[in-house]
């Protein structure tokens, strides 16, 4: 489950709980769907199954979304090809993908195609270091094999709330009936399934 206080400054904490499976000794875990706002800073690991015998190593924040100029940048120098809108197709060793794309062919010719021509660009693989989603990456060593429940608690920024107020007040002035609303604006990027909230309003010290 997820637990979310939302404070009223652009700011929210969550605690994602996990049941992740682990095995005696060093492991690698990958913990996806967090916040592409998330303070990376403030991240904090739990092993709520064994807390003495589970330990984080070394953390890492992956945040390089894979898109077409990201492939582009890691394939300089690497064999790409291309079909454009009018269906011509080109193939060579990419010598740049930032502005206009320019292959070089076998022989040595080297052409140069409009990035917003291109209608398909075709690599061999996805390149290393590239990520579909934002990923926290743990060195977790643990003690014993199996099962284990586990905490994450992090900040991040791209939540924020207010409250809004409708006042209906009877014909003689005597009596109203007062609604409270809060409207949550999540730009966090991530979904919160089922989550427990909380809204906190004040100066946060962080």
């Amino acid at each position: 489950g997820v637990d979310i206080t939302v404070y009223n400054q652009n700011v929210a904490l969550v605690k994602d709980k996990r049941v992740l499976a682990l095995k005696s000794g060093m492991n690698e875990v990958r913990f996806a769907d967090v916040a592409s706002q998330i303070d990376p800073t403030s991240v904090q690991f739990t092993s709520l199954t064994d807390p003495n015998g589970t330990r984080v190593i070394e953390q890492n924040y992956a945040y390089d979304i894979v898109g077409s100029q990201k492939i582009l940048q890691k394939y300089l120098d690497q064999n790409i090809s291309l079909v454009t809108e009018d269906g011509t197709k080109y193939s060579g060793k990419l010598l740049s993908g930032s502005d206009d794309i320019i292959l070089q062919s076998d022989d040595g010719q080297v052409t140069t195609v409009k990035l917003a021509r291109v209608r398909e660009l075709k690599f061999p693989n996805l390149p290393g270091g590239l990520i579909t989603k934002p990923t926290l990456i743990w060195l977790v060593n643990a003690s014993k094999d199996g099962n284990q429940d586990a905490q994450v608690t992090y900040m991040t920024n791209g939540i924020n709330w207010r409250a809004n107020y409708v006042v209906v007040v009877n014909d003689k002035d005597t009596a109203m009936n007062l609604n409270g609303w809060v409207t949550i604006d999540n730009n966090s990027g991530a979904t919160y399934q089922d989550a427990h909230l909380k809204l906190v309003a004040g100066d946060v010290r962080r």
